[in-house]
């Protein structure tokens, strides 16, 4: 077995020998020491000194004085040159050697024996089978003497490879062949490679061949230690080697070796040691090992024997401990808890103490033991005493120490586990019986919940924050595990300023825990109405330029901070019933957010803010819909982001003056070639900008570039560009009684009190759509807040809030569409016909009639109440040509026909033949049909005066659908000649009429007459 013989005596000979130290140190060893060098000493002293006279006197004192020093000389008289020679010649040999040879031999045949061995050829296909016989064990001495002349004198006889072989393949053989490198120190590091090589690495551990290998390997790292670590760490890269090497460390490495090389093997799972761990066939090598361990933990306990890397060798132990096939007695536990606690006091450095925390969380037979208890609790208090009084010195240790109570508090363990296996390189676990045990401990150690929160405010932030700062112990995961359970609210803890802090340092990209935090700590503002970002904070945040790429992280944070706050306090007030609440974040701190403009920021650089673009989107669709980025605002982000920043500041005095000048096309265009940050900064400039191009006089160059630099700031920042808009508008419409922007979110119609000017130029009609747009979305969202909000009553249901949100948007939107008819309809010019020639009236439809298309499509029963309430007839061709939404009216036209209201019988006909000259579908023939039938129907039975009034007003629609639909000229023909014998009739019937005056009758037989020659001749066409 390992370690039953051994070399150590000789090392320090063989040491001198290497390193050249040998003179100086000869006086240090014995007679038993120097014996087994006798080879080498007399061959370097007699056999290659050429001149006698410079032979070491010391030397040849000490080999005179053995008793074998003639048979040295009788062995060096042997001509090893001559016989090497003869050998090479040979074809046969006679390599016999046994006992007989060396007891009886003379000193020449054994030579020449010996050397016939080492020369001959060897069968190494059998390396799992039984040993050779060799020699007795009491003749070992006397082959190694004559193995080592051979191998000195005739060098080419001998290989590494053979030497090695012969160690491992013959009996006794071993000690022969280390006594041998002894005297030869030049083939110990060519010989320990072949032991190593594959071939014979296949050698069974437990088997004859497998012992010699490992008997000679012992011999020869105990001759020269230095190179035990390297050696034995090549064993370990075999699989099969394993317990040879484990076996060999354990026995020769001294501590240090033995520490720096056993756990990385251990650690690293896929390596051969890390495995052998868990095979019940490696129990004892495992004990030895552990005992090995355990013995200089005991040295520390007792002796105060220091242990490098302390925490390494921690690591080890435990591995062993609680991962291997080792069964630990209940002393081990006693003596790991004693090191764990005792060490913490000796190594006093961070590493040290967060392993031996995460061993005592991890392994249940050491926290779970009731023995332990007390002793863990004073040890846990005085490392938190430890941390408290040493400040940052400690931010280490007192970060570990609270992720870790943080996970034992909040129950998470599903990322306690794998950190404590990070620390410990080993499976780590933590069954549910064990968690009340571990909360206990934490608990009495001083970790409760009020320490713990009051422990985060203290921690120093993470710097540069970011999606790189993987790591799950950073303090804001602490942080957010402590506010998702309410730790902060409970105890009273104000975690404000820490936060404020951890944002501004927050970096892309955004780690992924930063969203969740923001919206637990907003949930906390609105339960204790406290603001837990101050609004210094946020003001501080969006101040400074717009496009500041340095300020874009903390801005997108704010401003999610902000959106995630209002949407808890309007769920809170819509389910709570607590109408008081108080609004912590006032209206006038969103409107300053510039929301579309970041949100196209995190839309271009998505991967940059990729953890937190679901969760803005949603809030800002969810309180702002009417905020939504845009394709167009997206690439003003683009541009303002490549291109490098303008840092000229603009007077805005100076504009002012230069746009009431006689150049404010200049002005404009300073405006335009400005960055996005300082037109942003000249809001006010560009809204009343639109005023001024609105006076006579103005360009139509000065007109377009200054509602094209409004309509490109609508894009980035709407919410602001429109308020301050509406109010320079509608201070320059000429009522007594100025809007108040706040109003138009309640109703956008009064956006129509601005200046009529507005009305007639189509860029900006464009810019005030927009602005129409934008309240009519953003009243519409308030008013759903407001009726979710309102504390409900039993008068008072959820379907009453919905038709009173109905009705409230019908009559605003159908409102709205009126309005804009109005803006399209030439008859408002009448008075001012010369303002007439100079408007684009073809443009205005075209704007005014989009924006009523958009509304429509929106909601059909906004059409069905505009319809209802008609539309001028004399603008049904240029509505329905221009409103492609306008040809579902055909579904609403039985029920206006229905209606005993005459007009709106009127209007249903003339929308029908409108609608069917659009649209020559099967729909418009078949409402068409239905229109005739009740006309027919209609006409039968009301009174004459009705019935020519209302042909009167038909006629020229029922004219028209003659030529769209001709198979309907029959029944229309009835109709009109029917109409036709009424009238005359009723001129029979009152002759006086006819000499004053020409009264309707005659000029509706007169129509009647044109419009059937007019429809004969179509059909015969």
């Amino acid at each position: 077995a390992v370690g039953m013989t051994t070399l150590e005596p000789l090392a320090d000979v063989f040491a001198a020998l290497q390193e050249g130290s040998f003179l100086e140190r000869l006086s240090e060893f014995s007679d038993d020491q120097l014996r087994p060098f006798l080879p080498s000493l007399y061959i370097s002293t007699f056999m290659t000194a050429d001149d006698p006279s410079r032979r070491n006197e010391l030397v040849l004192s000490r080999i005179i004085a053995f008793e074998d020093a003639n048979r040295l000389q009788i062995l060096g008289s042997v001509p090893f040159t001559q016989m090497e020679q003869t050998l090479h010649a040979a074809s046969l040999y006679n390599p016999l050697i046994n006992d007989s040879l060396f007891r009886n031999g003379q000193e020449q045949d054994k030579v020449y024996q010996v050397a016939m061995r080492l020369i001959d050829r060897e069968n190494e296909e059998d390396l799992n089978g039984e040993v050779i016989p060799f020699i007795s064990e009491d003749l070992t001495d006397e082959a190694a003497l004559i193995f080592s002349f051979v191998v000195l004198l005739c060098p080419t006889l001998c290989t590494a490879r053979k030497l090695a072989f012969l160690a491992v393949a013959y009996n006794n053989a071993p000690i022969v062949i280390a006594k041998t490198i002894a005297n030869n120190p030049e083939m110990l590091y060519p010989v320990l490679q072949e032991l190593c090589d594959v071939k014979l690495a296949k050698t069974v551990d437990e088997s004859p061949r497998g012992r010699q290998r490992a008997l000679i390997f012992s011999l020869l790292l105990s001759l020269c230690p230095a190179v035990s670590e390297s050696i034995i760490g090549s064993l370990l890269d075999a699989k099969s080697d394993c317990p040879l090497a484990l076996r060999l460390a354990v026995e020769l490495l001294d501590d240090d070796s033995l520490i720096a090389l056993i756990p990385p093997e251990i650690i690293n799972r896929s390596r051969p040691l890390a495995q052998l761990l868990h095979r019940s066939s490696a129990r004892m090598l495992i004990h030895a090992l552990y005992k090995r361990l355990a013995g200089m933990a005991l040295a520390f306990l007792t002796e105060g024997t220091p242990i490098a890397d302390s925490e390494t060798f921690i690591i080890v132990v435990c591995t062993l401990y609680s991962s291997s096939s080792y069964k630990p007695a209940p002393e081990d536990a006693e003596l790991l808890v004693s090191y764990l606690i005792a060490s913490s006091s000796h190594f006093a450095h961070d590493c040290h103490l967060i392993v031996a925390v995460a061993v005592v969380m991890a392994i249940p037979n050491v926290n779970m033991n009731n023995a332990f208890t007390e002793r863990i609790v004073k040890w846990l208090a005085s490392l938190r005493e430890l941390c408290a009084t040493s400040g940052t010195a400690r931010y280490t240790l007192s970060h570990t120490l609270l992720f870790i109570c943080t996970c034992l508090t909040t129950r998470k363990t599903d990322q306690l586990v794998p950190f404590l296996a990070n620390i410990i390189k080993m499976k780590a676990s933590v069954p549910p019986r064990q968690l009340p045990v571990l909360q206990s401990l934490v608990v009495d150690a001083g970790f409760t919940e009020k320490e713990l929160a009051l422990a985060c405010t203290r921690l120093p932030v993470t710097a540069r924050l970011s999606a790189d700062s993987a790591d799950v112990s950073i303090p804001a995961y602490c942080v957010n595990e402590l506010l998702q359970a309410n730790v902060f609210q409970r105890n009273g803890v104000d975690i404000t300023g820490w936060m404020e802090r951890q944002l501004a340092e927050c970096c892309t990209p955004l780690h992924s825990l930063v969203p969740g935090l923001l919206d637990r700590m907003a949930i906390l503002s609105v339960a204790d109405s406290v603001r837990t970002l101050s609004n210094k904070f946020i003001e501080d945040s969006f101040a400074g330029p717009l496009t500041c790429r340095d300020s874009f992280t903390r801005r997108i944070l704010c401003a999610f901070f902000l959106l995630s706050y209002r949407l808890h306090y309007d769920t809170a007030r819509a389910t709570d019933r607590v109408t008081q609440r108080v609004l912590l974040y006032p209206d006038a701190m969103y409107t300053a957010i510039p929301l579309r403009y970041l949100l196209g920021v995190v839309e271009y650089l998505d991967s940059s803010y990729s953890s937190i673009r679901g969760w803005l989107t949603r809030l800002a669709a969810e309180i702002f819909p009417y905020m939504q980025p845009s394709t167009e605002s997206v690439e003003i982000v683009r541009c303002s982001l490549s291109e490098r920043e303008r840092e000229r500041r603009l007077d805005e005095s100076e504009l002012e003056r230069q746009l009431r000048g006689s150049n404010p096309l200049m002005a404009v265009k300073r405006l335009e070639a400005a960055g996005l940050s300082e037109q942003f900064r000249l809001l006010p400039l560009i809204a009343r900008c639109t005023l001024l191009s609105l006076q006579s006089g103005s360009t139509l160059e000065y007109v377009n570039a200054t509602t094209r630099l409004w309509m490109k700031m609508e894009s980035v920042v709407p919410r602001s560009l429109i308020e301050i808009s509406a109010r320079e508008w509608l201070g320059a419409g000429g009522c007594k009684e100025i809007v108040p922007v706040e109003m138009l979110y309640e109703m956008p119609p009064l956006l129509f009190r601005v200046d009529r000017k507005m009305f007639s130029s189509s860029a900006h009609l464009e810019c005030f759509l927009r602005a129409l747009s934008f309240f009519v979305q953003a009243g519409r969202t308030l008013m759903g807040k407001a009726l979710t909000a309102c504390p409900e009553r039993e008068d008072f249901s959820k379907v009453d809030r919905d038709v009173v949100s109905s009705t409230n948007d019908h009559a605003q939107s159908a409102t709205i569409v009126h309005l804009l008819i109005e803006i399209i309809d030439p008859l408002r010019f009448k008075e001012r016909q010369a303002d007439l020639c100079s408007v684009r009236l073809d443009e205005l439809t075209r704007l005014a009639c989009e924006e009523i298309h958009q509304l429509f499509i929106a909601d059909r029963q906004l059409l069905k109440l505009v319809l209802w309430q008609m539309l001028p007839l004399h603008l049904l061709p240029t509505l329905v040509n221009s409103i492609p939404s306008l040809h579902i009216a055909l579904e609403y036209v039985s029920e206006m026909l229905a209606s005993p209201d005459l007009q709106r019988r009127l209007f249903a006909v003339a929308l029908t033949a409108q609608i069917s000259h659009k649209y020559r579908i099967v729909q418009s023939a078949k409402t068409m049909e239905l229109v005739i039938d009740v006309l027919n129907t209609m006409l039968r039975v009301c009174p004459t005066a009705v019935h020519l009034r209302l042909l009167q007003g038909v006629l020229q629609w029922l004219q028209q659908t003659v030529e769209v639909f001709p198979q309907l000229a029959g029944d229309i023909g009835q109709i009109l000649l029917a109409s036709s014998a009424i009238a005359k009739c009723r001129l029979a019937l009152n002759p006086v009429v006819i000499s004053t005056s020409t009264p309707s009758e005659i000029r509706l037989i007169q129509s009647i007459d044109e419009s059937i020659v007019a429809a004969m001749s179509n059909i015969s066409a």
